[in-house]
Order: structure tokens, then sequence, then C-alpha cells
């Protein structure tokens, strides 16, 4: 697996925590609510992302005719 990056910014002091993908895995296995609120933040990403395809060809279609 390559290493992600991502990048952000915070309003408040925070501590942040780094774990394997070994021990993510492990954690959603041992907390399955936590499992489930991935899933439900996963899914609302997948439906964002469909939204904008779905406008992207709406546009697409609309220039092509």
């Amino acid at each position: 697996r390559e290493p992600r990056t991502a990048d952000c910014v915070c309003l408040t002091d925070v501590t942040a925590l780094r774990i394997t993908y070994e021990d993510f895995w492990e954690l959603l296995d041992i907390k399955p609510r936590l499992a489930l609120g991935v899933i439900q933040v996963l899914s609302s990403r997948l439906d964002e992302a469909l939204i904008t395809l779905r406008d992207l060809n709406a546009k697409v279609d609309a220039s092509v005719v």
C-alpha cells in the first residue's frame, strides 16, 4: 500500500493520531460502531461523487448539442 497524504487546517488545538493499516482494521473489528460510522462517511462521499459526475455529464451533454 502506498502512503496517502492529506492536508487540513485546524481552528483550535488538535491531537492527531496515526495508526497503521493493520491497526485500523483491527480497531474496526473491535469497535463495530466505529465501522458503521466509517461506512456512513464513505457512502456519503460516494453519493456526493456520483452527483458531481451526473452534473458534469449533463454539462458535457449540453455542450455537445
